[in-house]
């Protein structure tokens, strides 16, 4: 069923003021984002520690990473509704969602690379990126559309982006025959910036807002949710990355709680998986470069041992990216996808990679090197005056009230007739 084969929703061009209020509100989300790591990374320096282990119990582990989850999350409030503040100032009650559980989680570790291998994988613009990631990483997005670009990378800042999309979210596959998937309409922004202490650090930001004509899709069954997600990326050792991720789920719909909490942990957790993405994304870009240039080797022989690859009892394979001849001690089988704009479904293929390729995937970084971040400006709650509100907000990890600054405070859904 999915991807449907036509894209739902239209794609649309936002006016200036849209644009300015969707960047300003993204902004206020980011810099609170920041400075709630700040505070987390200071005060309860990075950890989850005994005095505040009995507000989070562990979830899962994987790999470097760990998930917890807020003991203290409780059923979305039906008393909140979403507010829309239309064109010509009037402000009108739209009917609020189901009531669904709000999975609040707090995900942290460390991932294995650089800073710009995370971001390369993270920075996805457009649906096709966004889908050739899922399929990569695992995080279940079975369909992607991306409504309008807002801000769009530049040579100063290549891992910016702002965007609105709508997505669906089908949960693991061991589930999907037991409920229906859900769709979300968010706004995602990316970037680079600098924390307190002037280190370079990435964030991602996805956060639900209304859009208006954008209703959910009843002849395909699914669910509308929201979600509320932050990501910030920090370089810890020379290859070590360290994870702050705050995730909020609410899934709506009548579905098990257990069943709840097991989805948005596996689709949370999915961003340990970001590099192998990354790595196949450098690949492609790789295999786009070298289409212009000539194969450097002779095909009789491997053209990294050079050893001859002629005789019937030895295997002569073709590196995909460069075009090399390469014999099967020189190469690797690795996962390059691509996205068919005919089917608009992702097809998986393991390739022949020679170990050159792979070792220049290792080290290079696509389009250019990032110059030096520019702090995000710090907006005042004064810039969601025109912002709806739709209330996800969890506790905080009782250690300052420096650090109350995402975990109390609402989420706001943010809505105007044109955007969100």
């Amino acid at each position: 069923m999915y991807p449907l084969p036509v894209q739902p929703y239209p794609s649309r061009t936002l006016d200036a003021n849209e644009t300015s209020l969707l960047r300003r509100f993204t902004n206020t989300l980011t810099a609170a984002a920041l400075h709630d790591y700040d505070c987390f990374a200071n005060d309860c320096h990075g950890d989850v520690s005994e005095d505040t282990r009995h507000d989070w119990k562990l979830a899962k582990k994987q790999g470097g990473l760990a998930v917890y989850r807020d003991r203290a999350a409780n059923a979305s409030r039906p008393e909140d509704n979403i507010t829309m503040v239309e064109a010509n100032g009037r402000i009108s009650n739209q009917e609020h969602p189901p009531p669904g559980q709000i999975q609040a989680l707090l995900c942290i570790g460390t991932i294995s690379g650089t800073l710009d291998d995370v971001m390369c994988g993270v920075f996805c613009p457009t649906a096709e990126d966004t889908m050739l990631k899922s399929s990569c990483i695992g995080d279940n997005v079975v369909d992607c559309c991306e409504l309008a670009s807002i801000v769009s990378p530049t040579p100063d800042d290549p891992w910016r982006s702002l965007s609105l999309k709508w997505a669906v979210n089908a949960g693991p596959k061991i589930i999907r025959p037991l409920v229906r998937p859900r769709d979300f309409t968010y706004v995602e922004a990316t970037g680079v910036t600098t924390n307190i202490d002037g280190e370079r650090v990435g964030y991602h930001i996805i956060h639900s807002v209304v859009v208006p004509d954008t209703q959910p899709i009843d002849e395909h069954s699914l669910v509308r949710g929201n979600v509320s997600l932050y990501h910030v990326y920090r370089q810890k050792s020379p290859n070590t990355v360290e994870v702050h991720v705050r995730a909020f789920w609410q899934l709506n719909g009548h579905m098990r709680s257990s069943i709840q909490t097991y989805s948005c942990v596996e689709a949370t957790l999915a961003i340990s998986r970001i590099r192998f993405y990354s790595r196949m994304k450098k690949l492609a870009w790789l295999r786009q470069r070298s289409r212009s240039m000539d194969s450097e080797s002779d095909s009789s022989c491997c053209s990294l041992c050079r050893r001859w690859v002629g005789g019937c009892f030895t295997v002569e394979k073709c590196c995909s990216v460069c075009q090399n001849v390469t014999c099967r001690r020189c190469c690797a089988s690795e996962l390059l996808n691509n996205v068919s704009l005919l089917k608009h479904a992702v097809i998986k293929k393991r390739q022949t990679v020679c170990r050159r390729c792979l070792r220049k995937a290792e080290e290079s970084i696509v389009m250019q090197e990032p110059k030096p971040a520019k702090r995000v400006r710090m907006f005042s709650s004064r810039a969601l005056s025109t912002v709806s509100t739709t209330s996800l907000d969890s506790r905080d990890w009782n250690c300052s009230d420096r650090s109350r600054v995402f975990s109390s405070r609402r989420f706001e859904g943010a809505v105007t007739s044109g955007a969100a």
